[in-house]
C-alpha cells in the first residue's frame, strides 16, 4: 500500500512546479475535483493524464519527471502539456454520483477521507467535460497508466455505453488518440494451479504482487460486484467496436516482466480485434510501469516503454 508519509498529489505538483521553475495552474472544480497543469496552459495540445497508484495512491515524482521529458523533447513540432488529475479524495459536498454509503472512515494515509468506485472515474469523467468547454477533443490526448488507463477505458465505456451510476458524458468529435500504459484491467488474481501464468514467471521481476493489488482492488470496490466500468478487461465481445467513433486511434504498452502480462496480452487481442487502428508493444526486460518506474527507481537508462510514449507524443502534438 502507499507508504504513511508520501505527499499527495497536490504536494507533489507544487514542489516539482517550484524546482522546474514554473508556476502552478490548477482546474478545480465545485466539488473539488482538482486536476494540476504541467506545462503552460495555452499550448497547443494537452495531454489529459490519468495516473496508476491502486486508485488511491498519489501520482509521484517517476510520474511527474516521465511526464515532464515527454513534453519537453526538443524535437516536438507543436507545443503541449499535461492536466494531471488528482482524484480518489471525498468531495467538498456530497457528489451526485458517489455513494454516501461507501464513504467509510477508510482514509488514505494522507488522512483524508478515502473513496471508492464509482467515485473516482465520475471524477475522470467531469474534469474530462469541463476541459472540453476550454479546447475541442481534437487538441486533448488521453493517456493513464496501471489504474490510470483503467479509468481511460471507462471513459471510453461511458461514452459509447452509457451507465445511469456515473456522470453522463458525450463528445462532439473524435478524441485523437489514446496511450494505455500497462492497463490494470482486471483484478481477479490467477489461482497457484496456473503455474506458468505470469503472476508465477514474473513474481521475483516485478515490484508488484498479488497482496498490494488486492488491496487496491477491494478498497476501490468495498464490496461492490466487478462490472466493466471498473474492470474493463470483462467487457463482452464486441464492446470495444464503438470506440473507434471515440477515439482516432489507440497505443497499449505493456512490460514482458510484469506479473499482468497474461492480462494485458489478452485484453489487447481483444481490444485491437474491434478498434482497427490499435498498437501493442509489450516491450522486453519491463516490469509494470516502467516509465514511471524507471524515474522512481533510477538506476538504470530510461526504457523501451518511456520512449515509446515520448514517440507517442511527438507522432500527435504536430
Amino acid at each position: 500500500m502507499c507508504r504513511a508519509t508520501e505527499p499527495t498529489t497536490t504536494e507533489y505538483c507544487i514542489n516539482f512546479a517550484k524546482e522546474k521553475g514554473f508556476k502552478p495552474e490548477s482546474e478545480v472544480l465545485d466539488d473539488g475535483t482538482t486536476a494540476h497543469w504541467l506545462g503552460k496552459t495555452d499550448a497547443k495540445y494537452l495531454i489529459y493524464y490519468l495516473h496508476g497508484g491502486g486508485f488511491a495512491c498519489a501520482a509521484n515524482t517517476g510520474h511527474l519527471k516521465f511526464l515532464w521529458e515527454a513534453i519537453n523533447q526538443p524535437n516536438l513540432s507543436a507545443s503541449v502539456s499535461i492536466l494531471l488529475l488528482d482524484y480518489g479524495k471525498q468531495a467538498s459536498k456530497l457528489h451526485p454520483y458517489s455513494n454516501p454509503h461507501l464513504i467509510h472512515n477508510q482514509r488514505d494515509l494522507t488522512g483524508t477521507p478515502q473513496t471508492t468506485f464509482p467515485r473516482q472515474l465520475s471524477q475522470c469523467i467531469t474534469m474530462l467535460t469541463h476541459i472540453l468547454t476550454l479546447r475541442p477533443a481534437s487538441q486533448i490526448l488521453l493517456s493513464g497508466d496501471s489504474a490510470g488507463a483503467n479509468m481511460i477505458l471507462g471513459l471510453l465505456s461511458q461514452i459509447t455505453h452509457p451507465s445511469p451510476i456515473l456522470p453522463p458524458f458525450s463528445i462532439a468529435s473524435k478524441f485523437p488518440t489514446a496511450c494505455l500504459i500497462c492497463p490494470w484491467g482486471i483484478f481477479q488474481i490467477p489461482s497457484g494451479e496456473e503455474k506458468a501464468c505470469s503472476f508465477v514467471r514474473n513474481m521475483d521481476k516485478d515490484y508488484i504482487n498479488a497482496m498490494s493489488l488486492e488491496n487496491w482492488s477491494g478498497a476501490y470496490l468495498e464490496g461492490q460486484k466487478a462490472n466493466v466500468y471498473n474492470q474493463p478487461f470483462l467487457a463482452e465481445k464486441g464492446w470495444w467496436e464503438a470506440s473507434a467513433d471515440v477515439v482516432e486511434d489507440v497505443l497499449i504498452l505493456g512490460g514482458e516482466d510484469e506479473v499482468l502480462l497474461d492480462a494485458i496480452r489478452a485484453f489487447s487481442e481483444r481490444f485491437s480485434s474491434e478498434h482497427p487502428h490499435t498498437t501493442v508493444a509489450i516491450t522486453k526486460n519491463e516490469v509494470h510501469d516502467s516509465p514511471m518506474a524507471d524515474y522512481l527507481f533510477g538506476g538504470k537508462e530510461i526504457g523501451d516503454q518511456a520512449l515509446l510514449f515520448r514517440k507517442w507524443v511527438r507522432e500527435h502534438a504536430v
